[in-house]
């Protein structure tokens, strides 16, 4: 069995999509590191990542035309889930902005976009991973194409529970659980060094990734069998 993936063929807008992606998935961590950047940089990154997620909508919109398909129910839930999440999430973020959009920050909405805005970005983090680890077989060979000009090594299942599990964990020690729920005002500790708060972030990414690659291959192997 070999354990290597092959390069998909080569797109005009492949090395877009790749590099989309990857500035998303790196923003999206920086995003949750507000006690870190200030709120000058969290807002105009906020500004980059949707732009950029606007970008990776038009260039993959052919695949929401093939989401009606039985065996793809999860990821069209999944997908739509992120569009209503990048919505909420960017009028959320205009509503109590001080640098991009004063104008449009009055105490009411203030008040209401403050009550959810943090929680979404905890959510958003979950979903993105889930989504990723749903692409992650041509994520991989790309990106090993690309910049390591050779095949991708394919994970072992074992070694995507490891992540898994080392994602959980980092979601603990993050308490996640508490800033999934709506109406905190709060982001994850920023008591620990900024490298290892990052690593972390980027840890539950990862393992929300590899467990979703995880079920995604299970349900496939179960088709398989059924067929």
């Amino acid at each position: 069995m070999s354990h290597t993936e092959k390069a998909p063929a080569k797109h005009p807008t492949t090395s877009l999509r790749r590099t989309v992606d990857l500035a998303l998935a790196v923003l999206l961590v920086l995003q949750l590191a507000l006690p870190y950047l200030g709120e000058f940089a969290h807002e105009w990154l906020g500004v980059v990542f949707g732009v950029l997620c606007l970008v990776h909508l038009v260039i993959n919109r052919k695949l929401f035309t093939t989401l009606h398909h039985t065996h793809r129910w999860g990821r069209a839930i999944l997908d739509w889930l992120l569009v209503a999440w990048l919505i909420l999430e960017m009028l959320s973020g205009l509503g109590m902005s001080l640098y991009v959009t004063p104008w449009l920050t009055l105490p009411s909405t203030f008040l209401l976009s403050r009550s959810f805005h943090g929680t979404l970005g905890y959510w958003g983090l979950l979903l993105a991973g889930f989504h990723c680890g749903l692409h992650a077989q041509a994520i991989r060979a790309q990106a090993a194409h690309l910049i390591l000009h050779r095949p991708a090594h394919v994970p072992s299942t074992p070694r995507r529970i490891v992540v898994t599990v080392a994602g959980a964990a980092s979601a603990l020690i993050l308490d996640f659980p508490e800033h999934l729920v709506p109406g905190r005002m709060v982001f994850a500790t920023s008591l620990l060094p900024a490298p290892l708060y990052l690593a972390l972030l980027a840890l539950v990414f990862w393992g929300a990734a590899c467990a979703s690659a995880l079920i995604d291959a299970a349900l496939a192997k179960k088709r398989s069998t059924a067929q």
